[in-house]
């Protein structure tokens, strides 16, 4: 199933404020996998980290808060059944700014 957010403030406040820097050993690229209730107005809650990659970094914790923000889309919720859970995957990329 794909799922359309269609809405979400500022996913770039979360990201974890406290990442090391970019080294082939410490990427801050990361994904997640989350499962999440959804009500019949789109919105998400009780979500739970299913997985984590790399774990420890901060990306569950960040995935988590845009969940709390994010707003499905009408056709996902429809997709989904209205109720019910979803799993889907966040992922974070970081790319440096060019010199």
């Amino acid at each position: 199933m794909s799922l359309f957010v269609s809405s979400l403030q500022d996913p770039a406040a979360d990201v974890p404020a406290n990442l090391p820097p970019v080294t082939v050993e410490q990427p801050r690229n990361g994904e997640v996998v989350l499962s999440c209730a959804v009500s019949p107005s789109g919105q998400l809650a009780d979500c739970q980290v299913v997985s984590e990659t790399p774990p420890g970094r901060g990306f569950g914790e960040a995935a988590l808060r845009s969940a709390g923000r994010a707003r499905l889309s009408q056709d996902s919720v429809r997709e989904s059944g209205g109720r019910g859970r979803v799993r889907f995957t966040v992922r974070f990329r970081y790319d440096p700014p060019e010199p």
